[in-house]
């Protein structure tokens, strides 16, 4: 297998991982690596730079091959690097004819370390990953330290380092699992801690440096995906998706989540993570558990029946808080809160910087949410004239303020601007299918302008408007006339030949 340098990128959460050399596959879409489970009856080379005498980690003693159990693990925590990097791992046989790019097996080492990874280069040795079993294992369920270093020394046998080594090192609040399993220190910002759970997946800054390395996985999870995580369960990990519109939903009676769908960003789901200090004469826990990683889109959150914190992202948000007082900040985009009962169950009161809303779920405290979806019906926030629901509102005022008490029309008109339309755009349409003429009872511009002042104003248009109106130039400026008309410019005879 060829390996080759790997460039700097001048981002320094990849470049204090990269060990400085990679794989390079046959493919340049997807680099193909052979892994292989070797025994004591396999072949190693002794020449020179291989498996010579004095080697710390190698075949020189003690080699013995891993349990069924312990295959597994590896098996998974390979999937765990494939699933988000362009990187294909297939199984072969280890014997005198062949074997794997990668190998895996126990060996016997006086180095005081747990396990020993060879980079990628030209020898045959590398990309062999040795256990020592003189050291301590905890198996390798996920969450154990077992499983977490085969994670590890998959990294190293891949082309990452450990991000406070070399050049290019983390700083130390960013130094720790949480952003790098490849780190020695479990809680960034506390040198040498331990934790409770070890990571399950590669973690934020893994991705980011093994991507840049072979590519993003962009088939991943490319579908509609649902996220289920339950009280009182243990989780410390990373999200990888690549498409669909997904959802994370929390499943808890009475413990409450926080769930995040920024990218980048901790969410805090299950039992807390307790660490410990390097020492152990320090304890404490923590509840982010659950990262979005860079560049992934999660579009919607679902709480449990305790006191829930959803927050939501650039895009249009589904926030359902479910049981309990729950609080949703929308963000951008136009997002919706749902509940499951008819409106009539709900108060809703306007408080600073949102609303709060009470029924049978709950209180709950509203920020940045344009839409309420009722098991009824849906009412739009977003009333503030540069918002979608208050642009239709000014829309059915200019043309006909009746038409507010018909909701199939409203749906219609706010469907359009939600849909990307503008106000000018909507107008444009009213024109061009007969409505606007229609209402107006003519097709004359002084017409179109009487129509809009009696609506807006709620009186007859006078001499000085309706020369005003004169000065439209036709259809082509209609849309515009009224558009401003509707945002309460009376000034609109002045400014229709000027665009």
């Amino acid at each position: 297998m060829q390996a080759t340098g790997t460039l700097v990128t001048g981002d320094l959460r990849i470049d204090a991982l990269l060990g400085g050399s990679q794989w390079v596959g046959a493919s340049v879409q997807t680099v193909e690596l052979t892994y292989s489970f070797p025994d004591s009856a396999s072949l190693w080379s002794t020449t020179v730079g291989e498996y010579a005498a004095g080697v710390d980690w190698g075949p020189l003693s003690g080699v013995a091959a891993l349990s069924d159990v312990a295959k597994n693990a590896v098996r998974a925590a390979l999937a765990s690097w494939s699933t988000v990097a362009n990187i294909r791992f297939v199984e072969t046989a280890d014997n005198a004819s062949t074997h794997g790019t990668l190998r895996f097996a126990w060996t016997v080492s006086a180095v005081d370390e747990q396990s020993f990874a060879y980079a990628p280069d030209s020898t045959d040795k590398a990309g062999d990953i040795w256990l020592n079993s003189l050291a301590p294992w905890d198996g390798f369920t996920p969450g154990s330290y077992g499983h977490s270093t085969l994670i590890h020394e998959i990294g190293h046998a891949l082309g990452l380092k450990h991000p406070f080594e070399g050049a290019a090192t983390l700083p130390t609040q960013k130094e720790g699992y949480a952003y790098s399993l490849m780190s020695y220190t479990a809680y960034a910002g506390s040198t040498g801690s331990w934790v409770d759970f070890e990571p399950t997946t590669p973690m934020l800054y893994d991705l980011l440096a093994i991507q840049s390395m072979y590519g993003a996985n962009l088939t991943t999870r490319s579908g509609d995906d649902t996220y289920v995580f339950t009280e009182n369960q243990r989780y410390f990990q990373t999200l990888w998706d690549v498409g669909g519109n997904d959802t994370i939903v929390w499943q808890g009676l009475s413990q409450g989540a926080r769930i995040d769908l920024n990218e980048g960003t901790f969410s805090q789901l299950g039992q807390p993570l307790t660490y410990w200090s390097e020492d152990f004469s320090k304890l404490w826990t923590d509840r982010d558990t659950v990262a979005i990683a860079f560049g992934v889109s999660i579009e919607n959150a679902t709480g449990g029946d305790g006191n829930d914190t959803l927050i939501g992202n650039a895009l249009d948000n589904r926030l359902v808080g479910g049981a309990g007082n729950d609080t949703l900040y929308g963000g951008a985009g136009l997002d919706t809160a749902v509940y499951n009962t008819h409106r009539i169950a709900y108060n809703l009161y306007t408080v600073p910087g949102g609303f709060s809303i009470s029924g049978p779920e709950g209180t709950d405290a509203i920020t940045g949410v344009e839409r309420l979806q009722f098991s009824d019906k849906k009412i739009a926030m977003d009333l503030a004239p540069s918002e979608h629901a208050g642009q239709a509102l000014e829309f059915i005022g200019v043309l006909a303020p009746s038409l507010v008490h018909v909701p199939s029309i409203v749906g219609v008109i706010l469907g359009l601007i939600d849909g990307g339309t503008s106000l000018q755009g909507v107008f444009q349409l009213a024109i061009d299918i007969g409505l606007v003429n229609d209402i107006a009872g003519s097709s004359s511009d002084a017409a179109v302008a009487q129509m809009a002042f009696r609506n807006v104003i709620g009186a007859e248009a006078d001499a000085g408007n309706d020369r005003s109106a004169g000065q439209l130039h036709g259809w082509t400026q209609r849309p515009f006339f009224t558009c401003r008309f509707s945002d309460g410019d009376r000034r609109y005879g002045d400014q229709s030949g000027s665009h």
